[in-house]
């Protein structure tokens, strides 16, 4: 098996890319982010084995502290939310009559 390289910008601890989107074609994500948000920059740790398939290496560069996002940033992320919980309480409730 060849190993295949996977370059990522900056992804958070849900596997979301900075823009929010889901970050693809990361190995065993669970544990890969597991171990990259227990390290810090330029830490070689040990690569977290992933099943059968091998192990995964990666490497940290910068770390962004946490931040409070602008609600321009995230408005429409939240109306799509909040539109679904309200949709499932709607259905739980016709369910509960």
């Amino acid at each position: 098996m060849k190993p295949t390289a996977v370059a990522v910008d900056a992804v958070d601890m849900t596997g979301a890319d900075k823009d929010g989107k889901e970050v693809k074609d990361l190995p065993a994500k669970q544990q890969l982010l597991g171990a990259v948000f227990k390290t810090e920059v330029g830490v070689d740790d040990p690569p977290p084995p992933i099943g059968n398939d091998g192990s995964v290496w990666f490497n940290v560069r910068e770390i962004t502290p946490d931040r409070e996002r602008p609600v321009a940033e995230v408005r429409e992320k939240a109306l799509e939310e909040w539109k679904a919980e309200q949709q499932k309480a709607e259905l739980d409730k016709k369910d509960a009559e």
